[in-house]
């Protein structure tokens, strides 16, 4: 598909999709039907999202390695980056044919139904889902596919973390599945420290636009460059071209809408958890300045958008900035997809295209 053809498709499938899981609110096999179309979207694709090479080479090397070396050598004495589930993910499908579109398609079946979970415990599916869409969240599950099932699963611990359904021994245990499939998951433990503070709306909005500006002269990145350059973790992935990228106008939009969120959630809802984790979202991902690290934290805490807006329509009152807002985020939506902030998801291929039957991959610049 062009890259028109490829908008034009997805913006087709998603009001199908939404139409669906609307319609689905009293009937529950409707609302299947949309999820899934959602989950065969996911699983039928090829060759999307900007990792998705990356990962099809990391698949063959751990078959191969299967097939050379056998699976005690591989899961005892081989040394992968990976976390452990996916090497099991790939050792569990090593025997298929194109064991790569299985890998992927179990980490698109665990991450959308662990939304999907989520978003039923609290009565959100058709918002919450238009949210996943809207921000792009679907495109980034295409792309970074361990880091997402791992958001995903704390998106459903959240209802352990607060609310009557409190257990803290749930969500922590929840939080360490997450750790297996990334490992930066482990970082979510912190958001318990989150449910002791009562948001303070005028405090935050003024970090918020201090960061902002601070950003827009170039300090954040400075500063980002600075730690990273000086710590042994990371120096291996300091790139000054791949690393301080800055954001992109489409980003920015992102950020404003973050912003938006930040206080119309907080005035609207009374949740206090949720405006707290947005807020450390909104912060960190305008300190990131494009910067991958930084951002992969920050949108830990940005996927609770979609639990929030749903209580922000459900709650508000004043229907003409409920609309304002929809149509801000469909207009963003289509902006950003346009000028291809879409993590390598146009164009949009598929299993059974000229392309997979080649195994041909797109050119990606690696610059």
């Amino acid at each position: 598909m062009s890259n028109i053809s490829s908008i034009i498709f997805y913006n087709i499938v998603f009001v199908l999709i939404l139409f669906f899981l609307r319609k689905g609110q009293r009937n529950h096999v409707i609302e299947y039907l949309g999820v899934i179309m959602l989950i065969l979207l996911a699983v039928f694709r090829y060759d999307i999202g900007f990792d998705y090479e990356n990962y099809y080479k990391d698949i063959y090397t751990l078959k191969n390695a299967f097939d050379l070396y056998g699976s005690s050598y591989v899961f005892n004495k081989m040394e992968i980056r990976m976390e452990p589930s996916f090497t099991f993910f790939v050792w569990l499908f090593k025997d298929f044919n194109n064991t790569f579109i299985y890998v992927f398609a179990i980490y698109s079946i665990l991450t959308i139904g662990f939304i999907y979970k989520a978003l039923k415990k609290q009565n959100a599916v058709f918002w919450g889902m238009f949210i996943i869409i809207t921000l792009l969240i679907l495109f980034r599950t295409f792309d970074q596919i361990r880091q997402c099932l791992a958001m995903s699963i704390f998106l459903y611990s959240l209802a352990y973390l607060d609310g009557e359904k409190r257990n803290l021994m749930r969500y922590c245990s929840f939080i360490l599945l997450a750790t297996l499939f990334h490992y930066t998951a482990i970082i979510m433990l912190l958001a318990i420290l989150l449910t002791k503070f009562k948001p303070n709306i005028k405090l935050y909005i003024a970090v918020i636009i201090l960061a902002y500006i601070i950003g827009l002269a170039g300090g954040w990145s400075k500063f980002i460059h600075f730690i990273f350059e000086n710590s042994f973790m990371y120096i291996s992935f300091l790139d000054s071209e791949k690393q301080m990228v800055q954001n992109t106008g489409g980003g920015y939009i992102y950020t404003a809408i973050t912003i938006i969120y930040t206080v119309l959630m907080s005035i609207s809802y009374k949740n206090s958890l949720y405006t707290n984790l947005l807020f450390v979202g909104t912060v960190l991902f305008v300190i990131a300045s494009g910067n991958p690290n930084v951002n992969r934290i920050a949108f830990y805490f940005l996927i609770v958008n979609a639990l929030s807006f749903p209580l922000f329509v459900s709650s508000t009152h004043r229907k003409t900035i409920m609309k304002m807002v929809i149509l801000m985020l469909c207009v963003q939506f289509e902006v950003r997809m346009l000028i291809t902030e879409s993590s390598g998801c146009i164009p949009y291929d598929y299993v059974g295209s000229e392309n997979f039957e080649m195994k041909k991959l797109r050119y990606r610049n690696r610059n």
